[in-house]
């Protein structure tokens, strides 16, 4: 009578299984670790990452199995995609109200909200809104890399990454994006310079926090992908 998509019935499916496996782990940590285990349970749908189906198994398990906090399971599985589909709305206001100004800032959000396609795959049990989420937010921290001068950002960035990669692999097209920004920067840099003369003295620094927040993608992204993904 509800109606749930194509998909989120083999994701329902998996998560079951990696609950099982989550409840294994708090009652017997050593026999949950072993390889073979790990595979039995992990084996459902492993032709995608395991983040965000992780985190609908988590939901079940903790949420409506120990506390009933949803009128149905179908809702268990669906809410972490909708948290993430909430903080995707937090995150572009606060990118927008820093770079533009608060009133910015908002309409982006609103923009994004109002979007029917966003506002209704929101509300699944699947991977397009976490995916934008977390290439979003990994564009945040790239962007925010430009212009501290810590490395917590670039370590942000790689991290960031990872949770990308494991949670849908679209995000394998991330450094691309990052490395064409990075060579238009330079040739905008290059072309400035010719035609007015002088080149910004700064530009090397950003240069070089660019590409540290790159080499952190590479370091930090792989390493997260696979500690966040048992099988």
């Amino acid at each position: 009578d509800l109606g749930y998509a194509r998909d989120e019935g083999f994701y329902f499916q998996a998560s079951s299984s990696y609950a099982r496996w989550f409840d294994l782990l708090l009652k017997d940590r050593k026999a949950a670790l072993v390889p073979q285990t790990v595979d039995a349970f992990w084996n459902a749908n492993p032709e995608h990452p395991g983040l965000i189906k992780g985190l609908f198994a988590l939901s079940n398990l903790f949420l409506q199995k120990k506390l009933h906090l949803f009128a149905m399971e179908g809702t268990s599985y669906r809410f972490p995609a909708m948290v993430l589909g909430g903080l995707a709305l937090v995150l572009v206001y606060l990118w927008g109200a820093e770079a533009r100004g608060r009133t910015a800032g908002l309409f982006a959000a609103l923009s994004l909200a109002l979007m029917p396609r966003f506002f209704f795959q929101a509300h699944l049990a699947c991977f397009d809104v976490p995916i934008v989420t977390m290439w979003t937010l990994t564009a945040y921290a790239y962007w925010k890399s430009l212009r501290a001068p810590s490395l917590l950002w670039p370590v942000l960035t790689g991290v960031a990454f990872g949770l990308a990669l494991d949670t849908k692999h679209n995000a394998w097209f991330l450094p691309f994006v990052i490395v064409a920004h990075i060579v238009g920067r330079e040739v905008i840099h290059h072309l400035e310079g010719r035609i007015r003369g002088v080149r910004d003295p700064a530009f090397a620094a950003s240069r070089t926090r660019s590409l540290t927040a790159l080499g952190a993608m590479a370091l930090f992204g792989p390493m997260v992908f696979v500690l966040l993904w048992p099988h």
